[in-house]
């Protein structure tokens, strides 16, 4: 009877459809009545009653597993159905979750669409991970510009590395005509004619084409804004503009550059001629076999037959494309670069509002269940196990994140166009509605039901029925516990919030209005004074100083200006430096900008034709006591070369902002100039109008073709800031929203938690309690969390602050008052937001309370 076994095939069938914890079994007995079966009736009756029973046994586990299913389905749509009914009963608490839940989801949101924009520059572009920029290091400083002669070596000896170029430079804001309009433009650049800008760059043509743009020379492609501006809704292609003096072809139109590129313009003019012998932006697309260090060795050890002394670089570096704008901040970036560690510091943010908007869900759920353990006890003995329980309070935590993500959406689409006004971004509703962004919004909901629904889950879901069933326990408000962690987590996390950003607005404001150095109240900039002339200069300030509101007129750069270092030394010592800002003023400039000074040149009232004055900062760094009899040299060793003695030494002022530390400066004071650079105005403010229509008057005479440009010198200081403002303003709104969510918070908990002492409250009016009393029973819990969270966070927050603050040249010291002020806040707001109901509680009729229940 060796081969007297049940055929393989069958019994793999068994083993398909049989619950594994009972095929051993099954397949034991169906095998003894195999054996009875084949010694009775012979194997070919064996088989076949063995395949009956085997589908037999088959039918049935698929018949019970089927109804497994069915009964699975339906105790789904018995706790989503019951799970509705408890949410609308519980409407207030409900209403609590849902817009604490909306809230914190829609500034999460709204902060993920702002970090995704920052982490996507650059990225859209060609190859944008294998393009590189090429910055060059003169003196101590970076440049985000390469020096022409480098820039030309590498047009003219291509290296077999590189794929493709693209080179270009910005201009001085310049005069667009077209027919008898004038448009003063400032965002233009200028690059080689041929150039392979839009093959290195992505831009999406509206008319002509990346293939036949800036073929030739004196042609220009202008973004979308740009045409419409100029020719309304009629073809811009083909058209001629006048760019100043030089008639230009249109050539193209883009749409409109995106705000997440570092490459911002409105004309891209293709005139060779226009790239003077100074520098120009570079970009190298690489092949992928491409050492970086050995094209560097190359570049910097070249020999270029027309590089000369003032454009010689010590140093060169390449810059990947995607990682300019966020980890790059060298001197002359093309736009105000952005800041990894604000991002990271806004996504810290956002992601404490969000942690705050859980801990609210956790505790009001937690505090809320326990009013339910009858309930569990009652559906545990009926036959409900602890998945079943936890599968219960996942479904409520799934519904109201749903819901609530859902209305967080349509706030966020809402609130959008102004968050990205206020954050200088161009997001429409398609970055909004986009995969990526609504992929990244997804899992930030479902990460939010995960946290939020998972530990009120488990708590609920564990111990016997008996447990449930006795009789609940009144909740103390202050008992320590991880409720009362939470709480504490929370109000740690809000005093953090509201620290750091009182210090934000500080450095900010010190920034702003701090001993920069000189005074910028009430003085007018005119940029691109150039174009007047040295004459019609003298006749604009003369007809200005007959204003009585006028009180000086002065010519010269102004700080912010861009401006690059020059060589130096002092005379008599062999070492050149190549670091000092060194440009022309008139005598009225200190004047203007309320800058003083030390020396003859200060005391004299008559000064010599030429005078040269360096700042403090250039006396130190040539470790000089007395300026007297010192002479230095500008540009030695080239033909602009020039000796001069000091005839006076000014004070410091920050010509740059104040993330950089003061460089050493050089002025040299004419009477009259010969180039004009900017022309500041001071003037007295209540008569800034009659003053203002003067100058355009005058302005007009003087230069009929050229609008004039100006605008407070304020304004261009300001940009200087602008992503601190941001980040300042951008901390003030979630601090009013982190303050909103914890009020939220403590209204939900403050009443659940009254609910249950009611009855305490009635027995201690009856025996004599007064009402301040009841008060401070009710509320003190929620004082001495305030104070411990206070300490925990001013430790947490000064750590974390102090190493911001370091990234200025020039910080303020952080005062612990700030501290203490973000505190007392917190619990003044957490008095409030719990005295009426606390109050109300307190004075309510002792025998109402002790009938309660």
């Amino acid at each position: 009877m060796s081969d007297c076994h049940p055929p393989a095939w069958i019994t793999t069938i068994l083993r398909k459809f049989c619950d594994p914890n009972f095929f051993e079994d099954v397949h034991g007995d169906l095998g003894e009545l195999y054996n009875e079966d084949y010694v009775r009736k012979g194997k070919n009756a064996a088989d076949f009653n063995y395949l009956l029973r085997v589908m037999d046994v088959a039918l049935r586990f698929k018949k019970s597993n089927k109804s497994k299913r069915i009964n699975n389905w339906a105790m789904f749509k018995s706790n989503l159905l019951f799970s509705f009914r408890y949410l609308v009963k519980q409407k207030f608490f409900t209403l609590v979750n849902v817009t604490s839940l909306v809230l914190g989801l829609t500034i999460v949101a709204l902060v993920t669409l702002y970090v995704r924009h920052e982490l996507s520059y650059d990225k859209h572009h060609h190859d944008s991970q294998n393009t590189y920029r090429l910055v060059s290091k003169r003196g101590e400083n970076w440049f985000a510009f390469l020096s022409i002669p480098y820039s030309n070596h590498l047009v003219k000896n291509r290296y077999p590395e590189v794929v493709r170029m693209a080179r270009f430079r910005r201009t001085p804001g310049r005069y667009v005509h077209f027919e008898d309009q004038v448009f003063p433009e400032d965002n233009i650049l200028i690059t080689d004619s041929k150039t392979e800008f839009f093959e290195v760059f992505k831009h999406d043509f509206l008319e002509g084409s990346a293939e036949s743009a800036l073929a030739g020379p004196n042609t220009v492609v202008i973004t979308e804004s740009t045409a419409q501006k100029y020719f309304g809704a009629e073809t811009a292609l083909g058209k001629l503009i006048q760019v100043d003096s030089i008639l230009v072809k249109v050539d193209g139109v883009i749409k409109d550059v995106p705000s997440n590129s570092h490459i911002g313009f409105d004309l891209l003019v293709g005139h060779s001629g226009w790239v003077q012998p100074t520098s120009a932006a570079t970009y190298l697309v690489l092949n992928e076999k491409a050492q970086i260090e050995d094209i560097k060795n190359r570049i910097l050890t070249a020999t270029i037959d027309e590089l000369t002394p003032p454009y010689k670089i010590s140093d060169l570096d390449f810059q990947n494309l995607p990682d300019i704008h966020l980890t790059s901040n060298l001197t002359f970036e093309l736009l105000p670069p952005g800041n990894l560690n604000y991002v990271l510091m806004v996504a810290a943010i956002a992601g404490l509002v969000l942690i705050i908007t859980i801990f609210n869900y956790v505790n009001l759920s937690i505090a809320l269940n326990n009013n339910r353990r009858r309930e569990i006890g009652t559906r545990r003995v009926l036959g409900a196990n602890g998945q079943t329980i936890t599968g219960q309070f996942m479904i409520e935590a799934t519904i109201l994140v749903l819901i609530s993500f859902l209305a967080a959406i349509l706030l966020t689409r809402i609130l959008m166009p102004s968050f990205a006004l206020s954050m200088g971004l161009n997001m429409d509703h398609d970055f909004l509605f986009s995969t990526t962004s609504l992929l990244w919004l997804a899992v930030i909901g479902l990460v939010t039901v995960m946290t939020a629904g998972f530990y009120p889950a488990m708590r609920m879901s564990k111990g016997n029925a008996l447990n449930f069933l006795r009789k609940k326990k009144a909740i103390s408000a202050v008992r320590f516990g991880i409720r009362k962690g939470l709480v504490l987590a929370q109000f740690v996390m809000l005093i953090s919030l509201l620290a750091a950003t009182l210090i934000l607005d500080e450095q900010l404001g010190f920034m702003m209005t701090g001993n920069s150095g000189f005074k910028t109240e009430g003085i007018l900039k005119v940029g691109e004074a150039w174009k007047l002339g040295p004459d019609r200069f003298q006749t604009l300030k003369t007809e200005l100083l007959k204003h009585p509101g006028v009180i000086t007129v002065a010519d010269g750069y102004a700080p912010a200006d861009a401006i690059y270092p020059l060589p130096y030394q002092l005379l008599g010592r062999e070492t050149v430096y190549e670091d000092a800002i060194i440009f022309g003023v008139d005598h009225d400039y200190f004047q203007a900008l309320s800058i003083k000074g030390r020396g003859e040149y200060f005391q004299e009232e008559e000064h010599p034709r030429v005078s040269l004055l360096v700042n403090q900062t250039m006396m130190d760094k040539l470790a000089l006591q007395d300026h007297s009899q010192q002479t230095i040299v500008t540009s030695p060793g080239q033909p602009r070369e020039r000796q001069r003695e000091i005839r006076g030494v000014f004070d410091d002022f920050n010509y740059f902002s104040m993330h950089q530390e003061i460089p050493p400066m050089i002025l040299i004071a004419r009477e009259t100039r010969g180039y004009v650079t900017s022309i500041l105005i001071k003037i007295k403010m209540e008569e800034a109008q009659d003053i203002i229509a003067s100058l355009e008057d005058t302005w007009i005479n003087l230069d009929p073709m050229g609008p004039i440009n100006h605008r407070f010198l304020d304004d261009d200081l300001q940009k200087l800031y602008e992503k601190e403002s941001q980040l300042a303003a951008m901390g003030t709104n979630l601090s009013i929203v982190a303050l909103a969510l914890a009020s939220i918070g403590l209204i939900g908990l403050t009443t659940f938690m009254l609910s249950v002492r009611i009855k305490e409250i009635g027995v201690r009016k009856v025996l004599g309690a007064k009402v301040s009393t009841l008060f401070w029973l009710l509320i003190h819990g929620f004082v001495s969390i305030i104070g411990i969270a206070t300490l925990i966070a001013s430790g947490l927050t000064w750590f974390l602050m102090e190493s911001w603050l370091n990234n200025f040249a020039y910080r303020i010291e952080i005062n612990p008052v700030l501290f203490l002020f973000a505190g007392l806040l917190t619990l003044i707001i957490a008095i409030v937001v719990i005295s009426y109901r606390t109050i109300k509680a307190a004075t309510a009729n002792p025998v109402q309370a002790l009938r309660y229940e």
